[in-house]
């Protein structure tokens, strides 16, 4: 909505005030209101677990020497993510929905912004250090519950609390629209029960079968991660040291900040105040921030990092499986999670090519979980084509990195065609995907041409088998990621296929040095869902090896216009 009228906001404030939510208005028809409750609640599991590789990452760079505490503190916030992740995954299935985890576009690209950009926080992968502290109090600060800003339901402008606080108030109004049965449809066999999920600290897993165990278990996620202005406090009493109380979030991560620890009487403006906390700062392990795996040569660093990525991508394999009827998995999955430190120490042991002081670090990225190696991501034996260069003039090359310049004639016909798997042949093929292309300029015009016609064969001869192709974007976009070899862009063929029919796509200008280019141009087309039209535009770097095949393409653009309509529905009249 956005926008609200004075008297409206005035209601909001009110409202809150008197019942401790906000009550906002739900679409007219039922299925819409259920699949918006739905798309909410997938995005809030994707929050919650975009936390958990930045923990994690905190958690195993911490050297032998550290304070029980300082462990045990980002250990049971990982754990309380994971809690969290659970209980968004109970609405979920309750209100009918299905969890989806395992899926290449729900692991975020790092550095993230949160689902719908929440907060405008943007996430990173940082090892221990005051940096990776000051991030986790970005995501945990307490912060008040604006109701005006809640009524307007626009999530971009909300904090992580208010965003769970629209969830309550929508489902709120969803059942008074259409009653508690109609909105709580799941089946209750699919819930993850108490006992499945069980550890040593605050809260639980809540059984969701109606609208007030759903706000119980929203308001527990909302309470551990950012607690509130005025109790910080949850759980029951830990041991150490005569006892303390488990504090929220934000305040484990102050008392890390401070070298503090809480006691009973401190608030948020006080901080801590109670007993010393010693924070061996500059004994952590150094790795660099945000690395991907193409930062690695090829070797046996490499090799480790893309098995401990595919492990986790195994262990999310196993949640997608327990979150969808079969419980029993969700222990030894978030057991396993939390003792990944083996694998990882073991990478943190070799040195990073290049950074003297640093060390290697696994990069959390989307890999297939089944067992097969970085090099052997390979497709069928594809064939070669050989398309005429099309004749272009050159634009100055200006402040292109690439220097200079060339033209590519854009592809903007009036239905370029779905992008299917099937092979069509071409007039001009020849023998195989090994021989050199003739020039970075045919190549991306065989590219275009694939595009254009359909061809996945064609658009997997103009790459090499372990092509990594990265389009930067918001998990509620399908087609973004990262994906590794013809493989991987086979699935993001698919998906690029069933998110959208294309109008016209195309560059504009391309710019060519040596092995490197770099394209400029875009597309327009509509949601395969709903029909809704969108268009933005898009740089694209590619780089090629010898024989003038893609070895890398890395997307740039604005995903706002195509989430946007991704998430808009076919209805009108609201």
């Amino acid at each position: 909505m956005g926008t609200i009228t004075q008297s409206r906001e005035a209601a909001a404030v009110a409202s809150f005030k008197s019942t401790g939510f906000v009550k906002v208005s739900c679409y007219p028809v039922l299925e819409d209101e259920l699949q918006y409750l739905r798309t909410l609640l997938q995005n809030a599991m994707g929050l919650e677990h975009a936390t958990i590789p930045p923990y994690l990452t905190m958690l195993y760079t911490l050297n032998d020497q550290s304070d029980w505490y300082v462990v045990e503190s980002i250990r049971s916030i990982v754990v309380e993510e994971m809690l969290h992740f659970v209980l968004a995954a109970n609405v979920l299935n309750a209100i009918g929905g299905t969890p989806k985890v395992n899926s290449p576009n729900f692991l975020p690209r790092y550095p993230s912004y949160l689902p719908y950009n929440i907060d405008g926080i943007r996430i990173s992968l940082l090892g221990f250090s005051k940096a990776a502290v000051a991030q986790g109090m970005q995501i945990e600060h307490p912060k008040y519950i604006r109701p005006e800003v809640v009524a307007r339901q626009l999530l971009s402008d909300m904090t992580i609390g208010e965003f769970y606080t629209y969830i309550e108030g929508r489902l709120r109004s969803a059942v008074e629209q259409f009653g508690e049965d109609a909105i709580f449809c799941g089946d209750a066999a699919l819930q993850v029960p108490p006992h499945a999920f069980y550890y040593d600290g605050g809260g639980g897993v809540v059984l969701v079968n109606d609208l007030p165990s759903a706000i119980s278990a929203l308001r527990l996620i909302k309470a551990q991660g950012e607690g509130t202005d005025q109790e910080e406090w949850t759980g029951k009493e830990s041991e150490r040291q005569g006892g303390f109380r488990e504090v929220a979030h934000y305040f484990r991560f102050n008392e890390l900040k401070e070298g503090r620890l809480y006691k009973e009487g401190d608030t948020v403006k006080s901080g801590p105040t109670g007993e010393p906390l010693v924070v061996n700062w500059d004994n952590a392990l150094k790795v660099p921030d945000n690395v991907k795996l193409w930062d690695y040569p090829p070797g046996e660093e490499k090799d480790a990092v893309y098995a401990f990525n595919q492990r986790y991508c195994q262990l999310l394999e196993q949640l997608q499986q327990a979150l969808t009827g079969e419980p029993e998995k969700l222990l030894p999955a978030v057991v396993a999670m939390c003792s990944l430190r083996n694998e990882f120490r073991a990478i943190t042991e070799n040195p990073f090519p290049g950074q003297p002081g640093f060390h290697c670090v696994p990069t959390f990225e989307y890999v297939p979980p089944q067992s097969i190696s970085l090099e052997s991501v390979t497709s069928e034996s594809v064939s070669a084509y050989r398309i005429p260069s099309p004749s272009a003039e050159k634009p100055s090359a200006g402040g292109c990195p690439f220097g200079k310049a060339k033209a590519m004639t854009s592809i903007q016909t009036s239905n370029v065609g779905n992008l299917s798997s099937k092979n069509k042949a071409h007039p001009s093929a020849s023998s195989s995907a090994s021989e050199a292309s003739g020039s970075v300029q045919e190549t991306l015009d065989r590219l275009q041409q694939a595009y254009a016609t359909g061809n996945l064969n064609l658009a997997l001869s103009c790459m090499t088998p372990d092509v990594i192709w990265d389009i930067t974007g918001p998990s509620s976009v399908p087609y973004t990621g990262t994906f590794y070899g013809h493989t991987g862009f086979s699935r993001f063929w698919t998906l690029l296929n069933e998110t959208v029919s294309f109008g016209s796509a195309g560059g504009d200008f391309t710019f060519i040095q040596d092995l490197q280019a770099m394209t400029y141009g875009g597309e327009q087309g509509t949601t395969k869902a709903g029909g809704v039209p969108y268009h933005y535009e898009w740089a694209i770097r590619y780089q090629f090896n010898e024989n003038y095949q893609i070895t890398l393409m890395r997307q740039y653009f604005d995903p706002s216009r195509i989430a946007s309509a991704l998430q808009d529905s076919p209805y009108r009249g609201r």
